[in-house]
């Protein structure tokens, strides 16, 4: 009688045992994808669970993220203080109310940069000694008119914008403007880097100027500019290879 016990209780443990090894199996043929059978459903089942460990992300080899989320939001906290100082020289200089704000910063293609510029516009390429690259600094037409227009003395501007490109006058008189805002590009930079911002060359048509490769990675800086009832946009464009050996300081 207790060989019969002795027997019917190691039974028990190797069926317990059996048990556990069937169920620990089953949890990883369902996370590797292996098919497995359902005893209750009588039924093989093909899975994998979702775990935080495997979690599967999409990427875009096209739009390839070489800055992180932190250093993005570093970027536009220093083009807000850039904005702020830009708003605070326009209106010394224009003698009437200027807005300037950061309206987005965002990390696009090189293409994608260029064709979301208007065309015509005030295009203008950037050295910027010691950083390697180019920026680019542009500003939409349908603000740069009238600040023209104000720097020639008129008490409002023209409500209706030409659409054509700059004549060499006028491209002298915004020179004032854009060199204005360079030198507070300088000046917000320095906690970073000195960089000594100059106009390498300018252009109209933005979309002659492949200076780079389309798929470049590059930081857009958006900036909404307004003066009385006209607005346009100031944009920065920043190869991210032009900061790569600055980037642990952003």
């Amino acid at each position: 009688k207790r060989d019969y016990q002795a027997s019917l209780q190691e039974l028990k443990t190797l069926s317990r045992q059996d048990q556990q090894i069937t169920s620990a199996m089953q949890e990883v043929m369902k996370t590797e994808g292996v098919p497995s059978w359902n005893a209750e459903t009588g039924e093989i089942e093909v899975g994998v669970e979702k775990s935080a460990r495997h979690q599967v992300m999409p990427y875009d080899f096209k739009r390839p993220e070489r800055v992180a989320r932190d250093q993005l939001r570093a970027i536009e906290t220093l083009h807000d203080v850039f904005a702020r100082n830009l708003q605070t020289a326009l209106s010394g200089q224009l003698r009437t109310i200027i807005d300037c704000k950061v309206a987005s910063v965002d990390q696009l293609t090189f293409s994608e940069f260029i064709n979301s510029l208007p065309n015509p516009t005030v295009f203008t390429v950037l050295s910027c000694d010691p950083l390697v690259g180019s920026f680019i600094f542009e500003i939409n037409h349908i603000i740069a008119f009238p600040i023209y227009e104000r720097l020639l003395g008129a008490g409002r501007a023209s409500n209706v914008q030409p659409e054509r490109p700059l004549s060499e006058v006028e491209w002298k008189v915004l020179q004032k403007i854009i060199d204005t805002a360079l030198s507070i590009m300088k000046e917000v930079w320095t906690n970073i880097v000195s960089v000594d911002f100059k106009i390498r060359t300018r252009e109209s048509n933005p979309q002659i100027m492949q200076i780079f490769s389309a798929n470049e990675p590059v930081i857009s800086v958006v900036l909404e500019l307004a003066m009385g009832e006209h607005k346009g946009y100031l944009n920065i464009c920043i190869p991210v290879m032009c900061i790569e050996s600055v980037m642990e300081k952003i």
